[in-house]
């Protein structure tokens, strides 16, 4: 064999050792836990303009976990802006393949000098251990993703409103007109849009004009709300309004609708339960659980509605619960919620439905399952990176000796190129697959973001 063909040989098991320290490396790091690697949020960056001091502003966070396991999230904030920024919520239980968003609000102290801020969000993700997941998926370790941060600070005070959505309901005579009003502070102080609405028959003459004061919006936030245009006075028939939205005497949006006014009886009220959903489907004995119904008006009058719901244990009946009474608008969703604080370990079942109007939705449920953390899975979270240490410590010393053990016998030329070939068409398909993976987040995020 010549000097060309050994100094080949060579480097090919070099390269074979480089892939296979990193595939085992890997292995390690990710075994039973690589979803945790898939985590992703966004926007990367976040931009703060012209914020006032002592000021406001908000941004929504989106997080995704694509994986088949649920994942505990914590949110921080570091740099020049880390006393500024808040969380809600800042603490997250996420369940497996859920896309959650968290406001980032921003408020500059009143002695902070103009000019330009920089920091970071820091997001931390845990897959959840309990005591029937730390056996599933086995030692697992915490992703950090960073968001960039970048706030301006100024004297000059902006004003603006802007209005993405104003809708009106016919209703029976008797009832107000709801007018759904849906809008964002476009500026950088507190607003409140002032709604004019001119009332005119079918004739289009004039018969009454309203005022009405909406709610205090927020720099950057947006708002939803519903208002009610007095006409339970009027006979039936159809009637125009001509609706007008201004902040500080500017105008922000008009244009005309029209509604009618109609027999009793004429219109329907249905309401959809779309999910009932818990806010910890993992929990520890006596935590306090969220229950939310998420409950849909789909009639063509307003509502009022209530979550009412029972809590089953191995098959036994052992709590009631029931929600606040809520006013819900035509087309409106609303979440009814109630709270279950389970003291017994295992699983327990909640199913509900939603009272409107003398009616009920059909019944739907949620799985909360409840056990301690046990102390094996503590001894693992206190010394995760001490027992990663030592694995790949052992690791580099069986390859020392694997790699001596190469170096003293011959090596088919044919049979190590066929294991190299294998070995990078391997890496090459968890790339692409990686790739892909990563498009479908991004794609998921910007439909979030920009839907």
């Amino acid at each position: 064999m010549g000097m060309g063909h050994l100094l080949f040989l060579d480097s090919l098991r070099d390269k074979l050792l480089c892939f296979f320290v990193a595939f085992l490396f890997f292995s390690v790091f990710f075994s039973g836990v690589v979803s945790a690697g898939s985590f992703a949020a966004g926007p990367g960056k976040i931009y703060y303009n012209n914020l006032l001091k002592s000021g406001y502003a908000e941004t929504e966070i989106y997080l995704n976990n694509p994986e088949s396991m649920p994942v505990d999230v914590e949110i921080f904030a570091s740099g020049d802006v880390s006393d500024w920024l808040f969380f809600y919520p800042q603490a997250i239980r996420m369940d497996a393949q859920e896309t959650v968003s968290s406001v980032a609000i921003i408020k500059p102290p009143i002695y902070v000098p103009n000019g330009q801020y920089s920091g970071a969000i820091e997001i931390i993700s845990r897959p959840v251990r309990s005591e029937n997941t730390t056996a599933q998926y086995g030692l697992s370790i915490e992703t950090a993703i960073t968001l960039w941060v970048f706030a301006e600070v100024v004297d000059n005070q902006i004003v603006g409103y802007s209005v993405s959505d104003v809708s009106l309901s016919s209703v029976e005579r008797g009832y107000n007109v709801p007018l759904l009003l849906s809008g964002k502070n476009i500026g950088n102080v507190e607003v409140a849009p002032k709604i004019h609405a001119d009332i005119y028959d079918e004739n289009m003459n004039l018969i009454n004009s309203v005022n009405i004061l909406g709610t205090k919006v927020m720099p950057t936030a947006k708002n939803t709300e519903t208002v009610y245009l007095p006409t339970e006075t009027l006979p039936l028939g159809q009637y125009w309004v001509n609706v007008s939205v201004s902040v500080s005497d500017a105008v922000a949006y008009t244009k005309l609708y029209t509604f009618d006014i109609m027999e009793f009886g004429a219109l329907r009220r249905t309401g959809l339960l779309k999910h009932v959903v818990a806010s910890n489907v993992w929990a520890e004995p006596d935590e306090i659980i969220t229950i939310y119904a998420v409950f849909e008006n789909t009639g063509q009058l307003p509502l009022k509605a209530k979550f009412k719901a029972e809590v089953f244990f191995e098959d036994k009946l052992i709590e009631t619960l029931e929600s606040d009474e809520r006013s819900v608008a035509v087309g409106e969703t609303v979440n009814l919620t109630t709270y279950y604080n389970p003291n017994m370990q295992g699983r327990h079942f909640v199913e509900g439905y939603v009272y409107y109007s003398g009616k009920t939705t059909y019944r739907k449920g949620t799985v909360i399952n409840v056990f301690s953390t046990g102390k094996k899975s503590a001894f693992f979270e206190g010394h995760t990176y001490f027992i990663y240490t030592t694995i790949l410590l052992l690791l580099l010393f069986f390859l020392k000796r694997i790699r001596g053990a190469f170096s003293n016998r011959s090596v088919s030329y044919e049979s190590v190129t066929g294991k190299y070939e294998g070995i990078e068409n391997t890496i090459e398909r968890l790339t692409r697959k990686t790739k892909k993976l990563k498009r479908k987040i991004e794609h998921k995020n910007n439909l979030r973001r920009y839907g």
